[in-house]
């Protein structure tokens, strides 16, 4: 699992990076903490960060349970054609919000991959060792 593990560690630094970017737009808009409203540029720096969180809650543990359970290697490329596209949805989004639905539509696209085939996967494995009959 060191290829999945490698990987997540790699959306951790992009979320680190997002996380920075809303830094940067608060202290230019100047939008002090806690606030969470203020220009447009701000918002989208700011939903960036948010979705792209909301997004790894889901899709972190799925990628591991595909890697224990399926395969590290293709759950590792699973991984990192789900970063590109986020990265395609933040820098698309930080230009003009309606830029952002190819990089979203690949992402959720690689999220719906890993959770049909963790369900499989774990689905054959239940049956196999706790058969039916």
């Amino acid at each position: 699992m060191f290829i999945t593990a490698f990987v997540c560690v790699l959306i951790l630094a992009f979320y680190t990076f997002t996380a920075y970017k809303v830094g940067r737009s608060r202290v230019k808009h100047q939008v002090a903490p806690p606030r969470m409203d203020g220009p447009e540029e701000f918002l989208r720096y700011f939903r960036v960060q948010q979705n792209t969180l909301e997004q790894m809650v889901v899709v972190i543990p799925l990628l591991f349970i595909f890697s224990y359970v399926i395969s590290d290697a293709i759950g590792g490329i699973l991984g990192l054609v789900w970063l590109a596209a986020r990265m395609w949805y933040a820098f698309a989004y930080y230009q003009e919000a309606r830029k952002r639905m190819g990089g979203f539509l690949i992402g959720l696209l690689v999220t719906v991959i890993l959770l049909i085939a963790d369900l499989v996967a774990l689905g054959m494995a239940v049956v196999m060792i706790h058969p039916l009959v």
